[in-house]
């Protein structure tokens, strides 16, 4: 939205593709000093959490579909998401933050246990 108010020219709803949640991701892991996935994984989910909200409201108006550039700025396509189509999101995006907490959870026990 930063973007938007200085009015410099951008690729329109960049925040809702998958390579901005990946650039977010590496953002948060770079600041975390490659510390703490579970940021990494909490940010990547927290987009695609927001794409399924916006799906999901789109219906509740009455909407057909919402469209989303999903592979900006490598792809400008825009991608038609509608119906339960924002309950899979959530559930991959409430997926990955699970995984990712298990294997952390799972080296720190290790890391434990070694120095030990």
């Amino acid at each position: 939205h930063l973007l938007q108010f200085l009015d410099i020219e951008m690729i329109g709803r960049f925040s809702h593709s998958i390579p901005f949640a990946i650039l977010v991701s590496i953002i948060m892991l770079i600041i975390s000093k490659f510390r703490d996935f579970r940021l990494a994984a909490i940010s990547f989910s927290a987009v695609i959490s927001h794409l399924a909200f916006d799906v999901w409201l789109a219906g509740q108006i009455g909407w057909d579909g919402t469209k989303f550039p999903l592979f900006s700025p490598f792809l400008v396509d825009m991608i038609v998401i509608s119906g339960y189509d924002w309950l899979f999101l959530e559930i991959f995006a409430f997926s990955v933050v699970g995984i990712v907490a298990f294997i952390d959870r799972k080296f720190r026990s290790v890391e434990k246990s070694d120095k030990n």
